[in-house]
């Protein structure tokens, strides 16, 4: 299921730097981590349901904004 636009949702940077650096021809020592939390709690700005033009294939696009501290209610 996707997150609805306004909802907060945990990303996790490391995903994305392990994504990067399967693909990346960089050795894993020289991708910078930048010092990122393991987790940050970003609001959903946007989704976009799009396909591939090539092959058809449905991904989703979803805007993160940070948020500095979380207040659920």
């Amino acid at each position: 299921s996707l997150p609805k636009k306004g909802n907060v949702v945990v990303y996790f940077p490391q995903g994305h730097l392990e994504q990067f650096a399967s693909f990346s021809p960089f050795k894993p020592l020289e991708i910078p981590t930048y010092d990122l939390q393991p987790q940050i709690f970003c609001r959903v700005v946007n989704i976009q349901l799009l396909a591939n033009k090539e092959n058809d294939e449905v991904y989703t696009q979803v805007t993160l904004l940070p948020q500095a501290e979380v207040g659920f209610y």
